[in-house]
């Protein structure tokens, strides 16, 4: 999955980020509404009501607000704000049915006007007016917030040259919490990022596709009482797509429902399964040849799809569902035809919960990395996902076939030595949910090595060779950040090559300096000696930017994991924090045509 850029990319343009953390009740007003698409021949407005709360009510702490929305094709949007001040965006509800509680945070006591507004994807929007209120503002009679959040960006560094998608990471922080993350391309409307709110909420995300030229994107994260951080700045540059031969296979979309011809009731669940040889970065969807919308998904070789259609009308409806890896691939079309027959949410009348059996690992073992996570769910009608959770963190949904009982045995990425409590629940159509199974254990690192895989969902891999090195290749890439120690990626090169093969693992966060920085390699059927050491290189970066480099048999350390085995290390002590390492394989002539490359360390 190419987030970071070849090293061998052709001559890009230059594109300014500016980054600034910030959230909202009393800050100046956000940007204009969404525009409708060109070609867009939707014009009616959605439909909002609301029943709380009524003209000149009165609150204090918090402020029920009732209602329902609607929407001809699709709702895209559903905000409010006090007075003046940005809008706070609100979870659209499926069924159209509004209940959600207002933190009244911030507000000294006084009068508002509060404004709720509803957007369609093709930018119609609908607004409602109440005044309202405030009798002890904050609800405590305590001084208003006025400490702005900070912001850290992590990447892209400063003078990076990177390719589509741009991955942005950093971590915002409040003393009370940072409740909204906006990004803002040029003079379009703020986009809210999804983020959860807290204390710290530490940002990961892939912008969409950015124009190769200058662009100025701004981001913005807010507390509760509309405090901003300060502005960050980035300089960066975009390169074109790759002309060399790289990834040409386009990712597989299989959806499980709806199936085709049946008849549902809204709001319309869709669930499916997408894959890719080096990985998913983003999933659309359109409803009747309408416009894309995009899937919320954690990029992967594999991703799980559970979302729900906006409530679309009664009648008969044709869905598509389309996936993108980050070499530009996209799958065939999938498409799904039901028939909406009214409302209504999940099977009718089930109320009976999932249960969930945790085989292994037992609560209480202590065990090493992978940990392989083994269990069954099984529910009256069906289940239709099963999650697990390390440390009350994200939920994360573990690969299964729906059915009324269901099997898994997965392994989990790398755990950090220590104790870690690991939680699985399962869900079935109707929404319910199993309690939480727990198992508590210990985690133990080879105390002989200390090797810290590289590997998981936080890291993420890109290959490629240079322009000399012809006939060269990087295959089955993404084996070295998979969960299974044992897979592996095979750097290949042509007899006599000038050029070399590249194979890089990228994280999220930094490490510091002072650890070794390594892989774990061999060469089938013998050991590397100092002439295929010469052809070796380890490099660390730090988003995306050369931090240090070392070659040859003098500079990198060489152990054997195994006596007997063909398993060895190449590493460096560092001097310079990193997040990124590379491994560098070529300019040895007649020596050796291939590496395999099990995982990057850190020690």
């Amino acid at each position: 999955m190419a987030l970071l850029p070849s090293r061998y990319g052709c001559a890009a343009a230059l594109l300014t980020l500016t980054l600034l953390a910030s959230c909202s009740t009393q800050t100046p007003s956000p940007g204009p509404n969404p525009q409708p698409p060109a070609g867009s021949e939707d014009t009616v407005r959605p439909t909002l009501n609301l029943t709380s709360p009524q003209q000149g009510s009165t609150a204090s702490g918090s402020l029920l607000l009732q209602g329902t929305v609607r929407d001809n094709v699709g709702l895209s949007r559903l905000t409010y704000r006090f007075g003046n001040g940005n809008e706070q965006v609100l979870t659209l509800p499926a069924d159209g049915a509004i209940s959600q509680s207002l933190c009244l945070c911030g507000l000294t006591a006084g009068t508002y006007i509060l404004t709720v507004t509803a957007y369609d994807a093709a930018g119609n929007s609908t607004s409602v007016a109440r005044t309202v209120t405030v009798t002890t503002g904050s609800g405590t009679g305590t001084p208003a917030d006025t400490q702005a959040p900070t912001f850290t960006l992590t990447s892209p560094a400063a003078g990076a040259s990177v390719q589509n998608p741009v991955r942005l990471t950093g971590t915002a922080t409040d003393n009370q919490a940072v409740t909204r993350i906006t990004y803002q391309l040029g003079s379009e409307p703020e986009v809210a990022l999804d983020v959860t709110p807290g204390p710290t909420v530490n940002l990961d995300t892939l912008l969409p596709s950015l124009p190769v030229g200058t662009q100025t994107v701004s981001l913005r994260a807010y507390d509760a009482a509309g405090n901003a951080s300060s502005p960050v700045q980035v300089t960066f540059t975009v390169n074109p797509p790759s002309t060399q031969p790289g990834d040409t296979q386009a990712p597989s979309v299989s959806l499980i429902s709806p199936t085709n011809g049946a008849s549902v009731t809204a709001p319309v669940r869709v669930q499916g399964r997408v894959t890719d040889n080096q990985g998913v970065t983003r999933v659309v969807y359109a409803l009747d040849n309408g416009p894309e919308t995009a899937v919320p998904i954690t990029p992967g070789l594999a991703v799980d799809l559970d979302f729900t259609l906006p409530s679309p009308p009664a009648g008969a409806h044709t869905l598509t569902v389309k996936a993108y890896d980050a070499a530009g691939n996209v799958s065939p079309t999938a498409s799904r035809t039901f028939t909406v027959t009214g409302g209504g949410t999940g099977t009718p009348g089930d109320t009976v919960a999932p249960s969930v059996t945790l085989t292994s690992p037992a609560s209480g073992a202590t065990t090493s990395n992978p940990v392989r996570l083994t269990g069954t769910a099984s529910d009256n009608l069906g289940v239709t996902r099963v999650t697990y959770a390390v440390d009350n963190g994200l939920e994360t949904n573990l690969s299964v076939a729906p059915g009324q009982t269901v099997s898994f045995d997965t392994p989990l990425p790398v755990l950090s030595a220590g104790t870690h409590t690991l939680s699985v629940r399962a869900y079935d159509a109707a929404g319910n949910v199993s309690n939480a199974v727990s198992a508590t254990i210990t985690v133990t690192v080879d105390q002989t090595t200390g090797r810290q895989p590289l590997t998981g969902s936080a890291y993420t891999v890109n290959s490629g060779r240079s322009e000399l090195c012809l006939l060269c290749s990087v295959d089955n890439a993404a084996n070295v950040i998979n969960a299974d120690l044992s897979d592996e990626a095979s750097m290949k090169l042509t007899v006599g090559a000038l050029g070399d093969t590249y194979l890089r693992v990228i994280g999220t966060a930094p490490r510091t300096a002072g650890q070794r920085a390594g892989f774990v390699v061999r060469r089938a059927g013998s050991l590397l000696d100092a002439g295929v050491l010469s052809g070796l290189t380890v490099v660390t970066l730090l988003g995306g930017q050369v931090q240090e480099t070392r070659t040859g048999a003098g500079l990198l350390d060489l152990a054997l994991l195994a006596p007997g085995g063909d398993l060895q290390a190449v590493s460096f002590q560092t001097s310079k924090p990193f997040d990124s390492v590379e491994l560098r394989f070529g300019a040895v002539v007649g020596a050796l045509s291939e590496l395999r490359v099990r995982y990057a360390f850190v020690q």
